[in-house]
C-alpha cells in the first residue's frame, strides 16, 4: 500500500497538462531522449498513432458517433516529441494502476484511476476535439 500511496503522490504532480518544462525535464534524462529517438527511427510513433486510430475504429461498434477521422487528425498534429512523452507517462501511469489492482488495493486503485482520470493528457485532448470516443 505504501508504494501505491507514493505513487499517488507522484501521479498528483503529473494531472496538470504537461509543461514545455516537464517535457524539457523528461526529454533531458538521456535514456527518455535514447528512447525517444529509436521510437522515431523504428517507425513506431507512426504506428502508436495508427493504433490510435484503429482502437477508434473498433470503438465505433459501440459508440457510432465516435468520430475517428477527428482522432487521426488530432493524433496527426501532436509532434512526435509530445507523443512519445504521452505515451511513456500513459504506460507508467498504467503499470501503477494495474501494481495496485494485483495487489487488490481496491482502494489506491480506485484513487489512482480517479487522478488518472483528472490528467490532462493525450486522450483529453482528443476528447476536447473530438468527442468522447
Amino acid at each position: 500500500m505504501n508504494r501505491v500511496l507514493i505513487a499517488l503522490a507522484a501521479l498528483a504532480f503529473m494531472t496538470a497538462p504537461a509543461s514545455a518544462d516537464e517535457q524539457k525535464d523528461f526529454f533531458a534524462q538521456p535514456s527518455n531522449e535514447v528512447g525517444f529517438k529509436a521510437a522515431l527511427k523504428s517507425g513506431e510513433l507512426e504506428n502508436g498513432r495508427a493504433r490510435m486510430v484503429a482502437m477508434c475504429e473498433k470503438e465505433k461498434a459501440k459508440n457510432p458517433s465516435a468520430d475517428c477521422a477527428c482522432v487521426g487528425r488530432v493524433v496527426a498534429a501532436v509532434s512526435d516529441r509530445e507523443f512519445y512523452y504521452e505515451s511513456v507517462r500513459a504506460y507508467q501511469e498504467f503499470m501503477i494502476r494495474a501494481e495496485a489492482f494485483q495487489a487488490e488495493d481496491k482502494q489506491g486503485y480506485e484513487a489512482l484511476k480517479a487522478e488518472h482520470g483528472k490528467r490532462e493528457g493525450m486522450v483529453h485532448k482528443i476528447e476536447a476535439q473530438c468527442g468522447k470516443v
